[in-house]
């Protein structure tokens, strides 16, 4: 998906809603709300930064918010899997 200041537009046409957007979805949306212009297709990130300091600063929140979805993922199937 391509996202501009919160403005949504698909980057390539789908004909369904893959796991990865749903998945990914919550780091999009954290990216859009700190101001960034991201654009994801697929696993291809690209964020654009004014700055050399904006743009480490961009990794550094897309980074945190994968590694979270990653334990979140982790969490779940612990809890599903029971005692």
């Amino acid at each position: 998906m391509a996202y501009e200041s919160g403005r949504r537009a698909a980057a390539g046409t789908q004909s369904i809603i893959s796991p990865g957007n749903i998945y990914l979805d919550p780091v999009d949306k954290v990216m859009v709300r700190e101001g960034y212009v991201y654009l994801r297709y697929v696993d291809d990130i690209y964020v654009f930064a004014n700055s050399r300091v904006d743009l480490k600063e961009a990794l550094k929140l897309l980074t945190q918010n994968c590694a979270a979805r990653i334990a979140h993922s982790r969490s779940e199937d612990t809890d599903s899997r029971g005692p």
